[in-house]
């Protein structure tokens, strides 16, 4: 049986209550449909651990202190890939949050104390493969057009043309339109299935 969103705020609450002694405090968590958010923030960090009572989809996001979602995002799987024990995280919610917990204890304790040099190696890599993705969506697109400091991408609505660290990112993406368009903001990137839309999210975002 699923997490309800209760279970899992209470869950959460008990688990990382050892973060206060690394400066962290907790906000009120967020219910939205079937998703709960915890976000747990310091100075110089900020954790959220996400949960879904639908189908018991749990992650944690690490990364710059923001208002409600860190700047700089990294998952916590992402962060496991570079340690050298590599630890997986069990499917089911409630353990995995168990395994976060005892992680976060041991192989994380000197990232949550303030020292990045672990996740600064996944920004590190995240922004060259954004630099590269650019440069090559810039080189396919069919048009570009800039409003303000937003920069909008039609780009062919094909794999090869979107890149796969695309796809990755937006794993919901409707393949079956001839175009697409891509938003680049300071802020972030959206994707969006119509022209309209793109203009209107590059004038949010000027």
């Amino acid at each position: 049986m699923f997490q309800s969103s209760q279970v899992f705020i209470d869950n959460i609450h008990k688990r990382f209550q050892f973060l206060r002694q690394f400066g962290f405090e907790s906000k009120p968590p967020k219910t939205f449909r079937d998703e709960t958010s915890i976000c747990y923030t310091s100075s110089i960090l900020m954790v959220v651990f996400c949960h879904s009572s639908y189908n018991d989809a749990y992650r944690c996001v690490i990364g710059k202190p923001d208002i409600d979602y860190p700047k700089n995002p990294v998952s916590l799987a992402e962060l496991l890939k570079e340690l050298e024990s590599k630890p997986e995280l069990p499917k089911d919610s409630a353990q995995a949050i168990q395994k976060t917990s005892e992680i976060m204890k041991n192989e994380l304790k000197e990232l949550l104390n303030g020292k990045l040099d672990l996740i600064s190696k996944v920004w590190a890599k995240e922004e060259s493969a954004e630099r590269d993705l650019y440069s090559y969506q810039k080189e396919v697109a069919l048009n570009c057009e800039t409003i303000g400091n937003a920069e909008i991408l039609e780009i062919p609505n094909t794999v090869e043309a979107l890149g796969s660290n695309f796809l990755e990112r937006f794993s919901e993406h409707d393949l079956s339109q001839k175009t697409t368009w891509v938003v680049i903001t300071k802020l972030a990137d959206f994707n969006c299935n119509s022209y309209e839309l793109a203009k209107e999210i590059a004038r949010q975002h000027k």
